[in-house]
This record gives structure tokens, sequence and C-alpha cells, in this order.
């Protein structure tokens, strides 16, 4: 699985606006399906569609720069190992102040890793409906 920098601007208001959701108490992940036909000339030796990636992880909420690093580099990660049949654009949000000290990384961690399996299990049921 491919993941590629959400650069564009238009996305990301698109994405603050869109009601494609999920929520944990500390994360806001917002999605917004592609187009299907569209090509990726970055992504054209996977055989997944690519994953568009932004982040808005503002310094009022997450005050060390290596905490805001550290939470990108796990739902990267997390994404990574996700299969999703249709590209797709994700945009993760911090809602709560945090503090990834040592006593506080498993629950961040297993917190992201929850949003993201809401998110899969969001999209396996949406992709269903559209075929059916």
């Amino acid at each position: 699985m491919a993941i590629v920098a959400l650069n564009d601007g238009k996305l990301f208001q698109r994405l603050s606006a869109t009601r494609h959701r999920c929520q944990s108490s500390a994360f806001v992940l917002s999605f917004h399906y592609l187009d299907a036909d569209l090509t990726f000339p970055r992504c054209a030796s996977d055989k997944n569609p690519p994953i568009f990636l932004g982040f808005v992880l503002p310094k009022r909420l997450v005050k060390r720069a290596v905490d805001r690093n550290q939470i990108k580099r796990w739902a990267r990660t997390l994404l990574r190992t996700e299969v999703v049949d249709l590209p797709c654009a994700v945009v993760i949000k911090a809602k709560t102040k945090m503090v990834v000290a040592s006593s506080a990384r498993c629950e961040v961690r297993e917190e992201l890793r929850g949003l993201v399996q809401q998110w899969t299990r969001q999209i396996r049921d949406s992709t269903t409906s559209r075929v059916a």
C-alpha cells in the first residue's frame, strides 16, 4: 500500500466538510473517496490504489515536535498495513491536548489503532453497499 502526502489545499477543505468521519476521544479521521479512474504515476508498481494522508496536529494540542512526528509515524505504519480497494484521501486531526510521554505512549498508539480499524470497517461496509 502506498501512502502519499496530501498536499492539496482544496482537498483538505473538502475533507473538513465531509460527512465520512471516524472519531475517538483524541482524534478525528476524515476520509473521502477519490475517482477510481485517476492514474497515479508514482504508485504504478503497486497493485493497490494509494492512500493520500494528511495530518492536523497543532502545536497547542501536541506541544513537542517529537510527539507530533511519532503520531505521524504510527498512523502511517497502521495505514500501510490496511488493504483498501478504492483510492481515498485521509486526514487525521487531533481533538484534545495530549502528551505522548512514556506512560501514555501505549494509550495513544492503541487509540490510533482503534481509529484505523473503525475506518476500515466503515470502508468495507460502504463498498459492500455500493456493490449491492
